[in-house]
């Protein structure tokens, strides 16, 4: 399974729909985004930046270079996410980016084999499926355009290319060592401007590195003199972020309240000759406001539906919302930091708040600066001082050409000292002083006294963290237990890790060794199918009760359709991912009414009456009602390439053409009347959405162009299979189209989707031509795993035919270009890619082995060895970067190909947890590692662990 739905005409059928009546519950909405960025997916919840998005597209569209700058968090990313970029897109314009000059690289290559680092890294972000990076690491920024032709438009339009570079200052910070290829990557920003006319490039930066910039921009148009400065928001626009993200849901604010929380957000702490005082400052902070909405959000009980001033007092305090931030945000700094044990054992915090207190707050209450230098700033780790700037907590600020670090906002200093004072009043500073004391004007004995009954405590505790490794060890060789051993092993640590005693370390590392290095996608149904969304960022589990959608890197369940209006008695289900995979598509069969058989046309009825078909938004996981409402009498729905346009054959005898919002482009009139043949279409829709094949069970084809509904019949064709079944493949830039004939499995056929005409038949020298086949991505070439020879049906290959080689062909000619023998024994051909290569399974005893033929050479590697396991069902990921599988025993595991294979035995006490809660995080039995592992981000108020 890949994620999109194959057509099945015998069943996909519709059910009239009605949309769901009646309050959605507050859990399913998550309308603030708090302080991470808004993602293309959050667009709907951004607002406040109507303005400033107007006057960026502007720039764009008029100029070849734009420079967008900014304090940092004034939201760069999420404007350019939630606003530019699918403004330019609704324009036609096509889109790359956001990429990044910074990065790792990939496991294998080496920094010297790259020739510009900024510009791989880049190049690297853009590229969406990248199976061997080296490819990459000598192109230049003309080359990689060049190599994907613009995509087609209607006449009289000429659209624009954009590349987005974000957080752009990273140029600067990242890989000081090659600063000599800061010029080199400018120089080839400037000849792809100089060469494509049509292309324009945004750089988003934070304003303090302008000044970097100014020794390269002679090479850009225009000096890359067209900037836009981004402000914080006003309070205007910030009474539109509060308020808007609420209307259309069943919530909303009483008059006067949202105002109330925004002038609390604008409150800063002044000193003045009496005293520090509050007074209304002009802008608010994005980041601020996020934080102190969704806060306030997730506070409120469930029976509020209008929040009034009163709930703003109670829940939407901004110093609680900010002193919850600050203890969140050392919660996840302190495992960074190691103290030896001692008298001051779990002096973390306290050594982190007081580097707040003494750094970044004076001694009058105003904000401090402190110097980044090469390790350390202040005393403190630069990888946690970066962890705090990217939390928001604390910015940079350049001065004299260095990095000062201080608070982003006034706001903080005060709930940073309240929270301060009353954690070193609950740790019982004032006893420790007392130690200290007696210890100095000559108790010793007493000291001595309190430090012997200190080691003894000490010892016991190691001894109960020696017997939970001991008992980690122990679950881990148990079946099933995999996860009650990671917990034992958490609980067997130390606050300090590396202070853990060696057997409790042991046993945690035998309980990560167990788990392994897949995420494991845990639900108490039984799954069914696996697959992927077309970008591989999502995972799909089906199963006779429900469908759920999960992000593939970190194992969140985002959706399920548990709880949603579906009948109870569906005996069938599938489901695919849309728009940007952000929406999903469920389509669910009942058991048919064998009493309506009578006819074709009852029988088609019938069928339509037991059949569910719903789509759903992931960001809000709320029907998307406007879409659902176009489903009624239809038999089959089939989305297009990139998910943004869908086909939706009715039990009349039209196709309809819309968008994926439910708005019909066009109708695709069919003048035939047999509703059993309506019943049996099949139809393929184009990438680019240009092109449309509708077939039939009779082997009639049609080629349809959308724009003008106009249908395209093809001279001449005939079919050789008996009851053929016809599957056709259309080319990127839908200009060409290939008809396999899958009952014969011989039947290749290449026409010109212009004129109807047949180009040639695909058929020299084999006997079986099988479903793995695809166009390159230029559109040229046509490529297939094909079979020479007959053979035994007993084999694992599929169709009963072992493939033994590789065939590419001109698809302006229809010749053969060549012809590679290719060797697959004792093993299953799960994906093919044409210009990738070849993904198969093999089975040795009790363990499974995946690997891949690579394209042009076909040489065999390794990309999972030894899995134990019984492997049921197994996707991989378009790019082939992740693969799913299901197993025997109802586990779901997912690997990122892409991630150094893990070794337990490597791993440092802290790297062993920060592995074991990442795997721990999102299974829902194991809520009890909550004290364990740092706090995980919440949804609709309610925690996950």
């Amino acid at each position: 399974m890949t994620g999109k739905l194959e057509p099945d005409v015998e069943q996909i059928v519709k059910e009239k729909l009605e949309p769901d009546a009646g309050q959605v519950s507050k859990e399913k909405l998550e309308p603030y985004v708090g302080p991470r960025p808004f993602s293309r997916a959050d667009r709907s919840l951004f607002f406040g930046r109507d303005r400033e998005a107007n006057e960026l597209l502007s720039l764009v569209v008029a100029h070849p270079v734009v420079l967008l700058y900014s304090q940092s968090g004034a939201g760069k990313t999420s404007l350019l996410n939630a606003r530019i970029i699918p403004l330019l897109e609704k324009r036609g314009s096509e889109v790359f980016g956001t990429a990044r000059v910074s990065g790792e690289l990939p496991q294998g290559l080496q920094a010297a084999e790259v020739a510009n680092i900024y510009v791989f890294n880049a190049l690297l972000s853009l590229q969406a499926a990248t199976p061997d990076p080296r490819a990459l690491s000598g192109l230049t920024f003309e080359q990689f355009l060049k190599s994907r032709p613009y995509p087609e438009q209607p006449e009289g339009r000429s659209p624009l290319r954009v590349v987005i570079f974000d957080q752009f200052e990273e140029i600067f910070t990242t890989y000081p060592e090659r600063w000599n290829d800061r010029e080199g990557f400018f120089d080839q920003v400037g000849a792809a401007l100089e060469v494509d006319r049509r292309l324009r490039v945004v750089f988003a930066m934070r304003e303090e590195y302008l000044a970097s910039m100014d020794p390269y921009v002679g090479v850009l148009p225009e000096r890359a003199r067209t900037r836009l400065r981004l402000e914080r928001l006003r309070e205007e626009a910030a009474l539109l972020a509060v308020k808007k993200p609420l209307e259309g849901t069943d919530y909303s604010f009483a008059p006067g309240a949202a105002e109330k929380l925004v002038r609390n957000l604008l409150r800063v702490p002044t000193k003045s000759v009496t005293g520090t005082i509050d007074i209304s400052g002009e802008f608010v902070e994005p980041v601020q406001l996020q934080v102190v909405c969704q806060n306030l959000w997730q506070s409120l009980p469930k029976d509020v539906s209008v929040v009034e001033e009163k709930n703003i007092e109670t829940y939407g305090d901004v110093d609680a919302a900010l002193t919850t931030y600050y203890e969140d945000s050392l919660r996840k700094a302190t495992p960074l930091i190691g103290f030896r044990k001692g008298l001051l054992r779990g002096g973390r915090k306290g050594f982190l708040r007081h580097w707040f207190d003494t750094r970044l707050i004076t001694s009058g209450g105003t904000r401090g600066t402190v110097y980044m230098q090469e390790e350390t700033t202040g005393g403190l780790a630069n990888t946690v001082v970066k962890l705090f700037e990217n939390l928001h907590l604390i910015r940079a600020e350049m001065r004299g050409g260095a990095p000062w670090y201080e608070l982003t906002h006034d706001r903080f200093i005060g709930p940073i000292r309240q929270s301060n004072r009353k954690w070193r009043s609950e740790m019982g500073y004032g006893l420790v002083g007392l130690l200290v004391i007696l210890l100095l004007v000559g108790a010793p004995f007493l000291g001595y006294f309190i430090y012997s009954r200190y080691k003894a405590h000490e010892r016991q505790q190691d001894a109960i963290l020696e017997e939970r490794g001991k008992e980690a060890s122990r679950l881990a060789a148990q079946p099933g237990k995999q996860f009650d051993a990671l917990v034992f092993g958490l609980k067997a640590l130390d606050d300090n890790p590396e202070d853990s005693p060696p057997e409790a370390v042991e046993g945690l590392r035998t309980a990560v060794a167990g788990v392994g290095d897949a995420l494991w996608l845990r639900r108490p149904a039984a799954v069914e199918q696996v697959g992927f969304s077309s970008d591989g960022g999502r995972a799909l589990t089906i199963s006779p009760d429900e469908i759920c959608v999960w992000d593939a890197k970190t194992g969140e369940l985002l959706f399920s359709t548990s709880g949603e209006a579906i009948p109870d008695d569906i005996v069938w289900r599938s489901a695919q991912l849309f728009h940007n995979d952000e929406r999903v598509f469920v389509v669910g069969i009942s058991k048919p009414n064998d009493a309506a058989k009578s006819s074709s046309q009852a029988l088609v009825e019938n069928m339509a009456a037991g059949i569910i078909m719903r789509a759903f938004d992931l960001q809000t996981r709320r029907p998307l009602d406007k879409l659902n409402g176009q489903f009624v009498n239809t038999i089959q729905v089939q989305f297009s390439e990139d998910g943004l346009r869908l086909l939706a054959t009715g039990l009349d005898d039209r196709v309809r053409f819309m968008d994926s919002d439910g708005n019909v482009l066009s109708t695709l009139h069919d003048s035939r009347k047999n509703s059993t043949m309506r019943m049996m279409r099949m139809t393929f829709i184009s990438s680019t959405g240009t092109r449309v094949v509708i077939t039939t069970n009779d082997g009639s084809v049609q080629v349809w162009n959308t724009s003008t509904s106009t249908p395209l019949g093809l001279k001449n064709y005939k079919t050789t299979g008996s009851g053929s079944f016809v599957r056709p493949y259309i080319s990127p830039d839908a200009s060409r189209l290939v008809l396999l004939d899958y009952i014969s499995g011989q039947d290749a056929i290449l026409w010109d989707t212009d004129t109807g005409r047949e180009l040639a038949r695909l058929k020299p020298n084999f006997i079986k031509l099988f479903g793995a086949v695809g166009f390159s991505l230029d559109s040229r070439q046509f490529a297939a795993l094909v079979s020479t020879k007959e053979t035994d049906t007993s084999m694992l290959a599929p169709w009963g035919a072992i493939v033994d080689s590789h065939m590419i062909w001109d698809t302006q000619t229809g010749e053969l270009i060549s012809r590679h023998p290719i060797e697959i024994k004792n093993s299953k051909v799960i994906s093919f890619d044409a210009a990738t290569g070849i993904i198969t399974l093999t089975k040795d005893h009790e363990t499974n082995t995946f690997s891949v033929l690579q394209t042009p050479t076909f040489e065999k590697k390794d990309l999972l060895e030894n899995i134990p396991g019984e492997i049921e069902d197994q996707d991989v990921s378009r790019d082939m970067s992740r693969i799913i599988c299901r197993f025997k025993d109802n586990t779901v595991r997912l690997w990122d190909l892409n991630k150094e294979r893990l070794s337990a035995g490597k791993l440092s006490p802290l790297e062993l947890k920060t592995v074991a809660c990442g795997q721990i995080r999102y299974q829902p039995e194991y809520t009890q590692v909550a004290e364990i592992c740092a706090p995980m981000p919440t949804r609709g108020g309610e925690a996950r662990q």
